[in-house]
């Protein structure tokens, strides 16, 4: 089907809906997944929306929560809610008509927004940031693109990317004699 023969929304005898992955009108925008998890917000979840120009205005026909804790990453947070968003939206779909007669308008007052990810969300500055910030930063944007980190030595600048984080075990002192059996660049 070519986007000439796709027809507008206001064309489509039963509309348009949309899945997106936060409990709207939480985290509207383009990174609800991320903020969420940088936010250290407890739980996010999916939510099935009639789909208008407008993006994640649409009134709520449907919505999962789904429970974030300190380990959860970008990648097994969006596979979660892949899965419950595609059930969530068969159930609408079976039962259209009776959703859409329950279905309940956004609080505008409870909305918030989310930024267009860019390459500064994943730059660590070991100067500024905990160990705490750096990992969170991490199970955030991992998947999307890599952390990165900037030395200076001799007046020339060295990028260096990190490729995976792990937590050090809390009972296990930091320069202890297993300190070599740590993968590098472990936080």
């Amino acid at each position: 089907m070519s986007p000439s023969s796709v027809p507008e929304l206001g064309q489509l005898r039963l509309g348009a809906l949309k899945v997106h992955p936060s409990l709207l009108p939480k985290y509207r925008g383009p990174t609800p997944i991320q903020t969420a998890i940088m936010d250290d917000a407890p739980s996010t979840g999916v939510s099935v929306i009639e789909f208008y120009h407008t993006g994640e205005h649409g009134n709520i026909l449907a919505q999962y929560p789904y429970a974030l804790d300190s380990q959860s990453t970008l990648m097994g947070v969006q596979a979660a809610l892949a899965l419950l968003g595609g059930n969530l939206l068969l159930k609408v779909l079976g039962n259209l008509e009776h959703v859409r007669k329950h279905s309940v308008r956004q609080d505008r007052a409870q909305a918030t927004y989310t930024e267009q990810a860019c390459i500064e969300n994943t730059r660590i500055v070991w100067e500024s940031m905990t160990a705490a910030e750096i990992y969170k930063r991490h199970r955030a944007y991992c998947g999307t693109a890599h952390m990165s980190a900037v030395w200076r030595r001799k007046h020339i600048m060295h990028t260096v990317l990190l490729l995976d984080m792990y937590l050090p075990d809390p009972d296990t002192p930091v320069l202890s004699e297993h300190y070599d059996d740590r993968p590098p660049g472990t936080v």
